[in-house]
């Protein structure tokens, strides 16, 4: 999995990640002491949660390189260097200042070679690592029931490959939940099973602390998987047996409702579109249930600053097998299991309506993603399938169909970072790129090639 994400990594032109440049100076700034920085007067522009830092202003450079091509997806991406961008702001600024630390405390690892080219690369391979070690460990979880691994291969999309291979705090929330969802299911249907408590206690903790809201989406796994395992009718005794671990998970929660009123709240709590007309609620809520099948877009596969879409024909397969999955699972699910997938649909819908009011009342524009529902989107096949019996023939043909789709959706990817998407140029990547990866084309696509063909078959293998 590590060499999968490690590949997406060394492909993707650096900063093509959602935020990423801010995402980048918020991790050198978390590492050195500066968790929010200095007040930035709250703009539309540079948004409420926009912080000053003190730390190398050529840290900074990084947030105008992305603009020659992002979010542009007819332009190729260019090559300016970190340390050769000129230094505009001083002292520099994050548009993630006001975000918890977690993830940037990961990623910050790697700034330690200064403000180069080679800190983005190592901070973005050492948040690949853990996000690996994450889904490793929902694998493990699978692989020791002796159950089907197509519903864990479903929830793991090529989007959240892309995001845990760049500098992206949505990246570990996706991988952190998928273990969430995974390790709650078999902690609360074996609560002895001390792997599974150690596996819910880190992944707990990583979802809490991803993002602001990291704690109503720790709420609604933990809540729909009692559903889901049966473990409600002993509430009393499920509470008592992971009260130490339930402990820890409240002082993260305890925390993170700190840091939202006091930091992250701070300058958002007042609207400055507040004096502008706006839109009804009812025109408002239908713009949010019409943006839902956009989720499923944007959540499987968006490469870049919502400019880069998986090509249809992976994603159109890439839905028939999630669906297929799900159903199947579902067929010889329990009841309670049903009533938790109908759950997650339900709380997947309203998320989607509420993120996007929210955005209107902050922007006046709606701007709810994909990358903000996929930690509960990903439980879908996690809990339909969580029973789903091996089938060497099905399990086979969803193996290969991941592999296949993971292939495909990085080469369109890369079509469109080495040459933009432009009609007809689908082979211009091959033959004529104007940007190149560092690892060259060709090296990339085998790769790919090799580390999905070897993650699907080493977790498929008895």
């Amino acid at each position: 999995m590590f060499l999968v994400m490690l590949t997406w990594s060394l492909a993707m032109p650096l900063f093509a990640g959602p935020d990423e440049p801010a995402n980048f100076v918020k991790s050198a700034a978390v590492v050195r002491g500066e968790w929010v920085g200095e007040n930035f007067p709250a703009t539309l522009q540079a948004s409420y949660w926009t912080t000053y830092v003190n730390i190398d202003p050529k840290f900074g450079s990084a947030n105008g390189i992305p603009w020659c091509f992002a979010p542009m997806r007819e332009k190729s991406a260019c090559n300016l260097a970190v340390e050769d961008a000129p230094v505009v702001d001083v002292p520099p600024f994050t548009n993630m200042g006001r975000y918890p630390p977690l993830s940037f405390l990961i990623s910050g690892v790697g700034t330690v070679f200064g403000p180069t080219d080679l800190s983005v690369r190592a901070s973005r391979a050492i948040l690949a690592g853990f996000c690996a070690c994450l889904v490793t460990m929902a694998v493990a979880l699978i692989r020791r029931r002796g159950v089907s691994m197509a519903p864990l291969m479903m929830a793991l999309a090529p989007a959240t490959v892309f995001l845990s291979s760049t500098m992206s705090p949505s990246g570990l929330e996706a991988a952190a939940a998928l273990l969430l969802w995974t390790s709650s299911l078999a902690a609360f249907e074996e609560s002895g099973d001390r792997f599974a408590r150690w596996s819910m206690a880190l992944s707990g903790l990583a979802v809490i602390g991803a993002r602001p809201i990291g704690a109503a989406m720790y709420a609604v796994i933990v809540m729909l998987t009692l559903v889901a395992s049966g473990a409600t009718s002993s509430l009393v005794k499920q509470l008592r047996t992971f009260l130490p671990m339930f402990g820890v998970h409240l002082l993260g929660i305890v925390a993170m409702g700190f840091w939202y009123v006091v930091v992250y709240d701070a300058q958002s709590s007042i609207s400055l579109v507040a004096d502008q007309p706006r839109a009804n609620l009812l025109d408002r809520v239908a713009h949010g249930l019409a943006s839902i099948p956009r989720m499923f877009d944007e959540g499987f596969g968006d490469f870049g600053w919502l400019d880069t879409p998986m090509p249809r024909m992976p994603f159109y397969l890439l839905l028939a097998f999630f669906f297929a999955v799900v159903a199947q699972g579902l067929a010889s699910s329990h009841k309670r299991a049903v009533g938790a997938v109908v759950g997650i649909a339900g709380v997947v819908a309203v998320m989607v309506v509420v993120i996007d009011l929210n955005y209107y009342e902050l922007f006046r524009l709606y701007g709810v993603q994909g990358r903000h529902v996929m930690p509960v989107l990903v439980g879908l096949p996690i809990v339909a399938g969580w029973n789903l019996a091996r089938s060497r023939r099905r399990d086979l043909v969803v193996a290969a169909g991941w592999a296949v789709v993971m292939v495909w959706a990085f080469s369109g990817a890369l079509r469109r970072y080495a040459v933009g998407i432009e009609p007809d140029n689908a082979f211009d990547v091959l033959f004529s790129p104007e940007w190149t990866p560092i690892i060259g084309v060709m090296p990339s696509l085998a790769s790919i090639v090799v580390a999905s063909s070897a993650f699907a078959y080493f977790a498929l293998r008895d």
